[in-house]
């Protein structure tokens, strides 16, 4: 009901629901309940590094529209508890920004990792980690594989917010923009 009212009251004045936001969670910390409303969403958070890491990047990404609409997108699905598609989103999410870093809309977010590595802008057991992340996505979730059913709230809040850090480095290598730092 909350996600509805901060949609509704972001569509007529952008800023009274950025203070909406913010008293929502100001009440939700005060009272200690786990969710925070993060980009007009309530999500399960565990600490507020958690919720700045997908803040940051929606900030990061605003001048990027692939990482953006596919960031809207995670939360949109998670919200609808759609958490396999929301798992995909946050990796097509994260695919966009190292696309932005390389200048390059073809590779696949596995080659534009090897891409980044070779040309030293990562280092090696980053992009391993990653393509860890990527192929579970790939073979087990996007592609409708044997584990498509363990996808829950859970695993598609850490693709989220996992994506979402990667988002906000890979746009803070990017020569054209300065990164966004908090606190």
């Amino acid at each position: 009901m909350i996600e509805v009212l901060v949609e509704c009251v972001r569509e007529r004045d952008p800023s009274a629901a950025a203070l909406l936001i913010t008293r929502v969670n100001l009440v939700a910390e005060r009272r200690n309940i786990a969710y925070r409303l993060v980009g007009g969403i309530f999500l399960a958070v565990t600490d507020d590094l958690e919720r700045d890491a997908v803040e940051i990047a929606q900030v990061n990404a605003a001048d990027y529209e692939g990482p953006r609409e596919q960031l809207k997108r995670a939360h949109r699905l998670l919200r609808h508890e759609e958490w396999a598609s929301s798992i995909q989103a946050s990796i097509n999410a994260a695919e966009g920004a190292a696309r932005i870093v390389l200048d390059d809309d073809g590779p696949t977010l596995g080659a534009a990792l090897s891409e980044l590595q070779k040309s030293g802008t990562i280092p090696p057991a980053f992009r391993n980690a990653w393509r860890a992340f990527y192929g579970y996505t790939s073979d087990d979730n996007r592609h409708g594989g044997r584990y498509d059913s363990t996808a829950d709230r859970k695993t598609a809040t850490f693709f989220l917010i996992s994506s979402s850090a990667f988002i906000s480095y890979m746009l803070s290598i990017d020569s054209h923009r300065e990164p966004i730092h908090t606190r």
